[in-house]
């Protein structure tokens, strides 16, 4: 898309497109490195962008998360501090409503 100026003119690139001298030309986003734990990344054109392939033991967008043996997904610890305070906010919820409920009846 392109600007007119005063006797210039201005162009940006479209997402997933960055200027590469008067042209747009598809953004490597594999460069930032996005893989982690030893994925390989594909570029892709817009729309897709990229794509993580992750090692063995290891899925996700970006290859974050570890498999166990089973299959089964191994929680992050972000995943269990936010779990827990879930849990321990409606227990709270729970203890305020059953003191509430007891002090109207009496």
């Amino acid at each position: 898309e392109c600007v007119d100026l005063w006797n210039e003119y201005e162009c940006t690139c479209p997402g997933g497109y960055q200027k590469s001298g008067p042209q747009c030309v598809n953004a490597n986003e594999c460069l930032w490195h996005p893989c982690q734990n030893g994925g390989r990344c594909r570029d892709y054109a817009p729309p897709k962008k990229y794509e993580c392939v992750c090692p063995f033991g290891y899925t996700g967008m970006h290859c974050e998360l570890e498999l166990l043996a089973s299959g089964v997904l191994t929680p992050s610890k972000d995943f269990i501090i936010a779990l827990i305070a879930c849990v321990s906010t409606l227990i709270l919820l729970v203890l305020v409503f059953v003191v509430y409920n007891r002090r109207r009846e009496s």
